[in-house]
């Protein structure tokens, strides 16, 4: 699946299975499939004034997928939060994240290594997920998440979920990193944005 997204003043752009809808307060994302395989490709592209983002449920990376996930989102005020997501075993992704924020704003970001609850873990493979954050186009935050087998080790994760929380005010940032496991993942992810579905 090769999908695009733009939306803009109310706008939608789109090409391919994902889509966007309005719901209780929040865009949502939609991909039907739930689902990122083989060598599909991604890129949403989001422009307004105060919004509030998310997707409809965890996206799971099969495994021998090579998957490319491109995300722009340009705001006074964002708040966005995708659901978590999941690296099979065997998965590759790059996903890139780039937001862009005039006043303030506030991202949150999972990722889980391996479906752990269905013993599965995340021995091969490769997860790279980049986040940028800028305020007035400013850069004020550049992370990356690697996950490889390398992830076990208590000098790199330890344990296989890592939960992210990027604040923005006027120019200023903090952040939070979490690493926990997939079992307390979802409650913290909850907890952080309040979101139930």
């Amino acid at each position: 699946m090769k999908g695009s997204l733009e939306y803009e003043d109310g706008k939608i752009v789109r090409s391919g299975p994902v889509n966007l809808l309005h719901s209780g307060g929040y865009l949502v994302i939609v991909n039907p499939s739930e689902v990122l395989a083989h060598e599909d490709e991604l890129l949403v592209k989001i422009q307004g004034k105060k919004m509030r983002i998310t997707d409809q449920a965890y996206t799971k990376i099969l495994k021998m997928s090579n998957v490319k996930v491109t995300i722009n989102i340009d705001g006074d005020e964002v708040y966005y939060f995708p659901h978590p997501v999941i690296f099979y075993n065997l998965s590759r992704a790059r996903i890139h994240t780039r937001i862009n924020v005039r006043k303030r704003g506030r991202v949150v970001e999972a990722f889980i290594l391996g479906r752990t609850g269905s013993m599965e873990e995340f021995t091969e493979g490769e997860a790279l997920a980049v986040t940028e954050v800028y305020f007035k186009d400013r850069l004020l935050i550049y992370d990356v998440f690697r996950g490889d087998k390398s992830y076990k080790s208590k000098n790199i994760m330890g344990k296989e979920a890592l939960l992210a929380v990027y604040e923005i005010e006027d120019g200023e940032y903090k952040f939070d990193k979490v690493i926990t496991d997939y079992k307390n993942l979802d409650r913290l992810w909850r907890e952080v944005t309040n979101i139930h579905f």
